[in-house]
């Protein structure tokens, strides 16, 4: 739930959201909804889902910024808080979860999490000797290891939210 006001009219609002303990600069940034471009008081709420995003389960600053007509902005104060995250009940999707993490908040920790990746893989009755999560995670492995730019951080950090998902 949020409160926005301005005397020129309300033009925008977003949620921006930054690792508490991070120096990359890295911002999430939601839209906030107003009623109509241009009104001077607006009280909404806005709801997204951020359980599968990158950062569940760590801490984050929340600020609110508005736009009014003249392109001025106003900002709230940052509010400290833990993102929600998904529970997940097997022990092998939370151990890839825990390598999710490792790689969100150390890009560089490629070549720990990829041989982390490659133990859990090559013990296929852990996860119900699945083909698919031993191929994924293989690959996540692979591509990680041979990984001199931290190119394919992002996209692994996707492959392996949809492996726990599976698993």
């Amino acid at each position: 739930d949020f409160t926005a006001a301005d005397d020129y009219g309300l033009m925008g609002a977003k949620a921006e959201f930054r690792l508490a303990h991070n120096d990359r600069g890295e911002v999430l940034e939601r839209p906030l909804p107003l009623p109509s471009l241009g009104v001077r008081q607006a009280a909404e709420t806005a709801f997204y889902d951020l359980t599968p995003h990158p950062w569940a389960g760590m801490e984050v600053l929340l600020r609110l910024v508005a736009v009014d007509a003249l392109e001025q902005k106003g900002e709230s104060i940052d509010f400290r808080f833990t993102l929600p995250e998904r529970q997940f009940r097997h022990p092998v999707a939370r151990a890839v979860i825990e390598q999710r993490k490792n790689l969100v908040r150390n890009p560089d920790s490629r070549r720990l999490v990829s041989l982390a990746l490659r133990a859990i893989a090559q013990a296929p009755e852990t996860y119900d000797n699945d083909v698919v999560v031993m191929l994924a995670l293989s690959a996540a492995a692979a591509r990680l290891k041979y990984d001199r730019d931290g190119s394919t951080v992002g996209s692994v950090i996707d492959l392996l939210w949809d492996t726990a998902l599976r698993i």
